[in-house]
Parts: structure tokens; sequence; C-alpha cells
């Protein structure tokens, strides 16, 4: 694996994770 895919896949599958918590959370937030 080249270290491009490597850091692609790790970038990849957390960010999703973190940018759909992130959104998911403070929009909750201010709108209760």
């Amino acid at each position: 694996m080249t270290p491009i895919a490597k850091y692609q896949e790790k970038h990849c599958r957390p960010n999703k994770t973190v940018k759909e918590v992130t959104v998911f959370r403070p929009r909750k937030r201010p709108g209760e």
C-alpha cells in the first residue's frame, strides 16, 4: 500500500464519522 492510499484511508473513514457527529451534535444542542 502506498503512503498516499494509507493516508487517504485513515483520513477518509474517521473523517466521515467525525463530520457526521460534529454536524449532528452542534445542530441538536442549539436547536433544543
